[in-house]
């Protein structure tokens, strides 16, 4: 059993960090911005997939 659960929709998490990061899924918060095109996304790997794209 994972000792991390969603509140929202139950799924679980084994890192207190995940869950953190899946509850943007519920909130939208998107705090990492491109400071190219001012797209933003919910994290870090995310951003950083978008940059390598676009250069």
């Amino acid at each position: 059993m994972k000792p991390y659960t969603c509140a929202v929709c139950s799924k679980e998490f084994s890192a207190s960090s995940n869950l953190l990061t899946h509850m943007r899924v519920h909130t939208g918060i998107r705090p990492y911005t491109c400071d190219l095109c001012g797209r933003q996304f919910a994290t870090s790997s995310n951003l950083q997939v978008h940059r390598n794209v676009r250069l």
